[in-house]
Order: C-alpha cells, then sequence, then structure tokens
C-alpha cells in the first residue's frame, strides 16, 4: 500500500480562514457526533450499549468527541487545500465533494452511524471516512437494507411454517377420527364375514346330503329308465320272433 496523493481544487471557497469559522464546524460534528437519537446501529448490540443510549456504561465525554473532530476538520482541510497523502487505497472516493458538502456528508455519516464515531475515537478509518463520506454511508445503508430484507424473509418464512404447523394440528383431529372410524369397520366386516363363515360351516352338512339324496334319486329314475329299456327290447325281441315264425310257416304250407 503506497502513499497516493490528490492535488486539491483550485481556489475553492468555504475552507475556514479563521478560528471562530473552525469553531463552528468542530462544534457541528460535535453534536452531530453525541447526538445517537437518530442513528441506525442495531440498539440491542452490547458494543452500542457500551457507549451509546441513557444507559451507557462509557459514555463519550465532549472534551474526547472535541479532540476527535478537530482532527476531522484539519484533515478535511488539508485535503482541500494541500492535497491528499495518506496511504489508503480509497484515494478517488468522493473526488467531486466541496469542502462544504464533505462536512456536510460526514455530519450525515456520524449522525447516523454510531460504529464510524467508535472507529474513529479508537484512530482508525478517520482519513477513510474524510475522503469518502458520501461512499461510506451509502455502503452502510445499503447494508442495512439488505440485512432488513434477509430478516423479513426469514420472519415471512418462519410465519409460514407456523401456520403450517397449525393447520396440521387442526387437521390432526378429524384425521384421527377416520381413522378410528375405520378401525370399527373393519371390526364390523370382520365379524360379518366371521358369521357368515360359520353360516357356511352350519349349511355345508344339509347342502352335502340335500345332494347326496339328488344324487340317489337320480340313480334310481336312471335304473327304471333302463330296466323299462330291456323289458321294451325283449317285447320287441318276442314279436320279431312270431313274425318270423308265421312267415316260415306259410312258406311251408305253400310248397
Amino acid at each position: 500500500m503506497a502513499a497516493v496523493s490528490r492535488k486539491p481544487p483550485m481556489g475553492e471557497p468555504g475552507v475556514p480562514r479563521t478560528e471562530a469559522e473552525r469553531c463552528v464546524i468542530v462544534c457541528r460534528l460535535r453534536d452531530v457526533f453525541l447526538d445517537d437519537t437518530k442513528c441506525l446501529d442495531i440498539r440491542e448490540r452490547p458494543v452500542f450499549r457500551r457507549h451509546w443510549g441513557v444507559y451507557a456504561q462509557e459514555a463519550y465525554k465532549k472534551w474526547q468527541v472535541n479532540r476527535v473532530c478537530w482532527e476531522v476538520l484539519r484533515e478535511a482541510a488539508n485535503l482541500h487545500t494541500q492535497g491528499f497523502f495518506s496511504p489508503v487505497f480509497e484515494v478517488d472516493m468522493d473526488k467531486h465533494l466541496t469542502f462544504e458538502n464533505r462536512i456536510a456528508w460526514i455530519q450525515e455519516l456520524f449522525l447516523r452511524w454510531k460504529s464510524t464515531c467508535d472507529a474513529v475515537m479508537r484512530g482508525e478509518k478517520l482519513v477513510c471516512y474524510v475522503l469518502g463520506p458520501a461512499s461510506w454511508l451509502t455502503e452502510l445503508n445499503s447494508i442495512k437494507n439488505r440485512s432488513e430484507k434477509y430478516k423479513e424473509r426469514k420472519r415471512n418464512k418462519q410465519m409460514a411454517g407456523r401456520a403450517a404447523q397449525q393447520q396440521l394440528q387442526a387437521l390432526q383431529p378429524s384425521e384421527d377420527r377416520n381413522a378410528e372410524q375405520g378401525s370399527n369397520d373393519v371390526e364390523q366386516n370382520h365379524a360379518s364375514n366371521q358369521a357368515g363363515m360359520n353360516m357356511r360351516l352350519m349349511n355345508e352338512p344339509l347342502a352335502s346330503s340335500s345332494a347326496t339324496r339328488t344324487q340317489l334319486d337320480n340313480g334310481r329314475a336312471a335304473q327304471q329308465q333302463l330296466q323299462a329299456l330291456q323289458l321294451g327290447e325283449r317285447n320287441t325281441e318276442h314279436k320279431l320272433g312270431a313274425m318270423a315264425w308265421s312267415r316260415v310257416t306259410q312258406a311251408i304250407e305253400s310248397i
């Protein structure tokens, strides 16, 4: 990471020339720095509660914040009067800003995100925030929006899951009743089938004896028919024999 430089715009107005003008800007920076009523940070986090909020454990003192705000003003003034020589990568960030616009964006950044205030109080990223306040604010807001959308999708999925579970629980009693009714139907069908089987077992001997009697009757009828046929055949033979003998007798007489 090599040192880089950026030339300041020529004849740019707005850079404070007197101590009174510098004090006004420092007071503006300090007021938004200490104001935590409009920030977008997650207030439930221990990192936030340590320095911010009504019950802050280690709230920043005004004299501490004043010193940091003087450093911010000095870095911004040098950027617009002498150029930029700090060894950071974000040298091309927000090159279009005037001094007044840059201070306004720094104020908005400190007002909305107390995490940036914590960073500069630790001596971190001060140059980066002065160099690209608008870019940093846009990036942090974008991260916040993506996080909110993710949380919303997660809540919707959880709500849909709970709704589906409630519907399943609501349907469960009726399914149990249907299962119980089906079990009763199976038991009734089984009992009916068992009774039918018992009736068939009881009726089978009667059916067998009836079939036997029918077979015997049919046998007797067939035997009677056979005897009648045999008797008819014998009668026919007698008739034929008598006719043949009569013809023989007539032939003898004719001789």
